[in-house]
């Protein structure tokens, strides 16, 4: 389902076309949307927030090849931090739709676990509303 902003600031469902019909309008269909753009949206503040501290680790990349980043996970309460390596993390940011987060913190519903390091899974998001928040929020693009 595609969603739309309303005069309130609220996401709205848009009308379905052949193209964008989902198998269920259903009010619960409406409410995993706004779920997902939640979530998808939190992780993107986090992926925000570690690009900010990877700035100011060039600053010491002489001291170490490592840096402290903050889970990308959808818990907007979260703040476990993971050491990861300064190529691993560039690597990690040439795709708009993957995230770094802490053991147990991926959400299968919204993505899947593509690589798995002892502090850290990197995850890419599902296609759809997901993918689209995470492409339209990088901040490298």
């Amino acid at each position: 389902m595609l969603l739309r902003v309303g005069g309130d600031g609220n996401l709205l469902p848009r009308q379905a076309t052949s193209e964008t019909a989902c198998p269920s309008s259903s009010r619960y269909a409406s409410f995993m949307d706004k779920r997902a753009a939640r979530v998808s949206e939190n992780e993107a503040l986090f992926r925000n927030v570690n690009e900010r501290i990877e700035q100011i680790n060039e600053l010491f990349a002489t001291v170490t090849d490592k840096f402290e980043v903050i889970c990308e996970c959808a818990d907007s309460g979260c703040v476990t931090q993971i050491s990861i390596g300064n190529d691993a993390y560039e690597q990690v940011r040439t795709d708009a739709t993957l995230f770094i987060v802490a053991p147990g913190h991926e959400n299968s519903e919204l993505e899947d676990i593509i690589d798995t390091q002892s502090d850290y899974l990197v995850v890419r998001k599902h296609a759809g509303l997901p993918t689209r928040i995470a492409e339209e929020t990088d901040p490298r693009r």
